[in-house]
């Protein structure tokens, strides 16, 4: 019983992780045609590829997990994202 709570506490947590790297990949590159300092448009880039990287490695702890990829909605970077919108 307590096993499947953590499995499942785990899966979810997964899930609400897996959810953020999507969405910040989703407007990262928005973010940085709109910047017009250089430095900032490249650290957005820099950040687009590291949220890529992390999105791999969640995919690889579904993989291990034995559980299909599937992403939850994350209420708190939605929020950040309504705001850099």
């Amino acid at each position: 019983m307590a096993g499947e709570l953590l499995r499942e506490s785990l899966t979810q947590r997964v899930k609400e992780l897996y959810s953020a790297e999507q969405q910040q990949a989703r407007i990262l590159p928005a973010l940085a045609a709109a910047a017009t300092a250089p430095q900032l448009r490249h650290a957005l880039h820099t950040h687009l590829r590291e949220t890529t990287h992390q999105a791999r490695r969640l995919e690889r702890i579904f993989s291990l997990l034995d559980e299909p990829i599937r992403w939850t909605r994350c209420p708190g970077v939605l929020g950040i994202l309504e705001e850099c919108q």
